[in-house]
């Protein structure tokens, strides 16, 4: 799989993926219609907007849409959208990624998402909070919406310390000290907490283990 940046050429069939994709979570028909307009891709937003492609063997597998929002820093995520017949096979966690990296090329600090409520799951798996909602269509929907920062994307934990146990997060960084970070986010900034940066991953876990025994009463 590789992704690349799309083309005005690609915009009828990135518009299908995304119609594919919405009805792929069983809305009504005339649901569909009313955001027909939000679905499309033109030739003149490709040409404007960061708009990048999945592709194997020349076939679109999915794609994402970025556009800059109106807060310094801050971009909006447009569309993500998978092949029905690829959810799940991690053709958007390579989007994800994708969409990280361009982030810190265009030092952007902060991404909004108003998600679908089926996709808000993966959102917070790949490590957005919960902000909010905004107002759809129909009269009275709503949607989540959401916001992700970069700087906490690929932490790791640290070993000894299993899912759900609430550790912290070890993340190297380009100087090639290690930094230990909460792993709860602050629900108003987005943000985890700086507890300490450390000359070696073995430094960094051995503060780890340090925080939960006190958080266990020792």
């Amino acid at each position: 799989m590789t992704i690349r940046r799309a083309r005005p050429g690609d915009a009828r069939e990135l518009t299908a993926l995304a119609h594919a994709a919405k009805r792929h979570w069983r809305y009504p028909a005339r649901w569909i219609r009313r955001w027909r307009s939000d679905l499309t891709v033109t030739a003149a937003f490709v040409a404007r907007h960061p708009v990048y492609c999945a592709l194997r063997d020349g076939e679109v597998l999915g794609f994402y849409a970025l556009s800059r929002a109106r807060d310094a820093g801050e971009l909006e995520l447009e569309h993500m959208w998978v092949r029905p017949d690829l959810v799940r096979a991690g053709v958007g966690r390579a989007l994800f990624a994708h969409l990280v990296r361009r982030m810190r090329t265009l030092r952007a600090t902060r991404l909004r998402i108003v998600s679908d409520p089926n996709a808000e799951g993966f959102y917070r798996r790949m490590g957005a909070v919960r902000v909010g909602a905004a107002p759809s269509l129909p009269r009275g929907r709503r949607l989540p919406v959401l916001v992700f920062r970069p700087e906490g994307h690929g932490l790791r934990r640290g070993r000894g310390y299993g899912r759900g146990e609430g550790g912290p997060m070890i993340r190297k960084l380009s100087s090639g000290q290690y930094r230990l970070y909460s792993k709860k986010r602050n629900p108003k900034t987005g943000r985890r907490r700086n507890l300490g940066t450390f000359k070696s991953r073995a430094a960094a876990q051995k503060h780890e283990r340090a925080v939960q025994y006190f958080k266990r009463g020792g």
